[in-house]
């Protein structure tokens, strides 16, 4: 590379540096790399939520962060039944499994209600403050004197390793976004990037349960069978419109409900299997713990009889040596012993 060549890469880099250091969100925007998304996905999206300028903090955040401590395990399983069917590869050609949506209330104690509410259904702008808007939404339903909570609304999207948004909100309007990507937690920088999430739902060629009713919802409206603000009864053709919506609305939470039971009987047979395994384990060395002690006794056993026949020979000897070295004449004539009457001793006898 000739001089000059040189000369414009480092002016070249020099501009690009100074327009990073000019425009930090453009520059971590820059650094995404979208196959990440397929490869590492965890790496993906704690790139994509944490392009945004961190706002100052507030002193619900504390608050916030202790809901979801609180519901983390929840969240966790309902995860888990949402990339369950990933396990076995080639079984499912149909949509990604997403989780539909929920708004859990979270008190001291913890959860206290669980509420549907699926984002394909939301009206406000992408522009919106989420927090505030959710918590608008929610805090209407709270009784007069009931203590202080937080509401969680999650939902996942049809993305490798779905995703699953949290989104947790005060009365005074606060709010957090993480991000669950197989087993880490990602803290966004602002709740701004909600609005990702929301993108992930207009997928092309995404269809799920959710989608079906909300264009039932459409066509509905549309065409005059359920007009907003009127008795629905009073309208013809409303019953069946309304019946497709309800039935079409529920299904992935029905869906949800049927995963997570089958998972627990799974469960449930790994550990009818982890028992039983264990508990012929357990027979197998309480087996070789009998055998080995009842072979310590047997050994035992031997040895005191050994001794003994050994001290019994040893205090002949020391009397037969004790009445020589008083009177040689006196020492008893020992009569003549068989081997086996002189083996004796080494077999207990």
């Amino acid at each position: 590379m000739s001089k000059a060549s040189q000369r414009k890469l480092a002016e070249q880099q020099k501009r690009v540096e100074k327009a990073r250091k000019a425009n930090p969100m453009l520059a971590r925007l820059h650094d995404l790399r979208f196959d990440d998304m397929y490869m590492n996905p965890a790496r993906y999206w704690t790139k994509v939520l944490t392009i945004y300028e961190r706002p100052a903090a507030h002193p619900s955040h504390t608050l916030l962060e202790g809901a979801l401590e609180r519901a983390k395990e929840f969240l966790g399983a309902f995860h888990e039944v949402a990339t369950y069917s990933t396990q076995f590869d080639g079984f499912d050609e149909g949509p990604p499994d997403v989780i539909p949506g929920m708004v859990l209330t979270v008190e001291q104690e913890g959860i206290s209600t669980v509420q549907p509410k699926s984002p394909h259904f939301h009206t406000a702008d992408l522009d919106v403050d989420w927090p505030r808007h959710l918590a608008d939404q929610c805090s209407s339903q709270r009784l007069k004197g009931e203590p202080e909570c937080v509401w969680l609304w999650a939902f996942s999207i049809p993305a490798p390793g779905c995703p699953l948004f949290v989104l947790g909100a005060t009365k005074d309007g606060a709010g957090l976004l993480w991000c669950l990507v197989g087993n880490k937690w990602i803290t966004a920088t602002d709740t701004t990037a909600l609005n990702i999430a929301l993108d992930g739902l207009r997928l092309k060629n995404f269809t799920h349960a959710h989608t079906i009713a909300a264009g039932a919802l459409a066509h509905g409206l549309a065409a005059g069978t359920i007009a907003p603000g009127s008795q629905m009864a009073d309208i013809p053709g409303t019953a069946n419109a309304v019946s497709t919506l309800v039935t079409e609305f529920a299904q992935p939470y029905l869906d949800l409900a049927v995963s997570m039971a089958f998972i627990g009987l799974d469960r449930d047979d790994d550990m009818d299997l982890t028992v039983n395994d264990a508990q012929e384990e357990n027979d197998r060395v309480r087996a070789e713990a009998k055998a080995a002690l009842q072979e310590a006794q047997r050994m035992l056993a031997a040895e005191r009889l050994t001794s003994a026949g050994l001290r019994r020979d040893l205090a002949i000897k020391n009397k037969a040596i004790e009445v020589t070295q008083q009177d040689p004449s006196a020492l008893p004539s020992r009569p003549a012993l068989s081997v086996a009457q002189r083996m004796g001793p080494f077999f207990g006898q």
